[in-house]
């Protein structure tokens, strides 16, 4: 064994370590200004969340009694916030397991295999993939396949920002 190799490889971890010591104290400080602003500006930022989430309830009651507003298109973009109607993703389910998988065995033969786990039970994911008229040649029900409303701003950095700092403060709200 080299032992000058071995030193030289003891004061590289040491270097990385003292590295890295210094980083995580800077993120620690980091971390501890940024609870500092948020408790500056926490009483004004719980009531705009209560105004924003009154007004977003408003606005969305508005946009689910008046669907014929949405038909085409299904979506608007006014003073910088989507609303109207999308088509949610939907779930599937089935009742009996078994004739799920047989039906696959018919359907694709020795291609079943990619739509089934290996204890042979119907891979969600796998089916998720394919059309509606197949699923229910399979025995595959398909769940909330419908419109959903939608009203949510079009975010821009500044927005994804703003709404890490609602949940922040709704989470701390709710603690106790």
């Amino acid at each position: 064994m080299n032992t000058d190799h071995l030193s030289r490889i003891e004061r590289l971890c040491q270097d990385f370590s003292s590295a890295h010591a210094e980083m995580r104290m800077l993120v620690l400080a980091i971390q501890e200004e940024l609870q500092q602003v948020k408790r500056r500006y926490l009483a004004r930022l719980r009531a705009s969340v209560g105004k924003t989430r009154e007004r977003h309830a408003n606005l969305r009651l508005a946009v689910e009694s008046a669907p014929e507003l949405f038909e085409k298109p299904k979506t608007r973009i006014l003073h910088g916030i989507k609303i109207g109607f999308r088509k949610q993703k939907g779930g599937i389910t089935w009742a009996d397991a078994d004739k799920v998988v047989r039906a696959l065995h018919q359907q694709f033969g020795g291609q079943a295999d990619a739509f089934l786990h290996i204890k042979q039970v119907p891979d969600k994911t796998a089916l998720n993939k394919l059309d509606a008229s197949t699923l229910r040649r399979l025995g595959v029900e398909i769940h909330a396949d419908h419109d959903e409303v939608v009203v949510e701003p079009v975010d821009g950095d500044v927005d994804r920002v703003v709404n890490a700092l609602i949940e922040d403060a709704v989470e701390e709200e709710e603690r106790p």
